[in-house]
């Protein structure tokens, strides 16, 4: 006759089945949603450590800053930068709605006050108390950020045991 009908196909002609999704014809459905989920887990862990590495290095530049500088006079944020400092202030107090753990919302908290005291300073607000409310509220957000950040991947790492890479 022809070329050999393959059995799925025979069993479709035979018994007038619809064409099904590969979990309808025997495979798991959560299995499948955890391979999903395995996926799209793939860049958020590496993310993960190069914000950690970021506010690291943040923590670190602030007090490198606060040494060498300390309260010395800075030049006026641009427009720009005092915008994004307004949408930072935003993004942290909308998170704070959604976060439960008592951690990563003092982190928040932190990271809205730093980021409203540079808002402040960005407007024109000159003073001492100021910059002391910047300097140790953005060292704080940084460190608590990364200690945040690092506490989440190893608790990935735990979860995930031997299959965990950051790469």
């Amino acid at each position: 006759m022809g070329k050999p009908v393959s059995v799925n196909f025979a069993l479709l002609v035979t018994f007038g089945m619809q064409r099904r999704t590969p979990w309808h014809l025997g495979g798991d459905r959560r299995s499948i949603m955890k391979v999903r989920e395995e996926k799209s887990g793939v860049l958020l862990v590496p993310a993960i450590a190069l914000l950690a590495l970021g506010c690291a290095a943040g923590a670190v530049w602030t007090a490198y800053w606060w040494l060498l500088f300390g309260l010395t006079p800075r030049p006026p944020l641009p427009p720009l930068q005092t915008a994004l400092r307004v949408s930072i202030v935003l993004a942290a107090l909308i998170l704070l709605r959604f976060r439960r753990d008592p951690m990563e919302r003092i982190t928040l908290v932190f990271t809205a006050i730093a980021a409203g005291a540079s808002a402040l300073f960005g407007f024109g607000l000159r003073s001492t108390a100021n910059d002391v409310v910047r300097l140790l509220f953005h060292l704080l957000a940084y460190g608590l950020a990364t200690f945040v950040l690092l506490r989440w991947l190893m608790a990935k790492w735990r979860n995930q045991g031997e299959k965990f890479t950051l790469w």
